[in-house]
């Protein structure tokens, strides 16, 4: 099952653990599929940015689109392993990819 951003409210929370890093993606427009993004080696600060095609899926890599100085930028993540959602409010969160060799 892939996590389509456009179908997630603003200010929901993805952990994203791929082969090499760990991502946190909050939503911030459902319309759009724009996102604040931070982890990894590429993104040691919130970063705003689209993910392609708006979805994320287990064992695909996660492209994101980004301006850096008025640049457009491009980081592909490595593999995902699992990812969890976690409700706008905090009140509530869910296993979306798992990852089958955690324990």
């Amino acid at each position: 099952m892939d996590i389509d951003i456009k179908k997630l409210k603003k200010n929901t929370k993805i952990l994203v653990e791929t082969e090499s890093s760990i991502y946190e993606i909050i939503v911030s427009s459902q319309k759009t599929g724009m996102v604040q993004v931070s982890g990894g080696k590429s993104f040691l600060r919130p970063v705003k940015a689209k993910i392609q095609d708006s979805k994320i899926g287990k064992f695909k890599q996660i492209i994101f689109f980004y301006k850096d100085q008025n640049k457009p930028k491009e980081v592909r993540t490595s593999r995902v392993l699992s990812a969890r959602i976690y409700g706008a409010d905090g009140s509530w969160h869910f296993d979306a990819i798992e990852n089958e060799n955690s324990d």
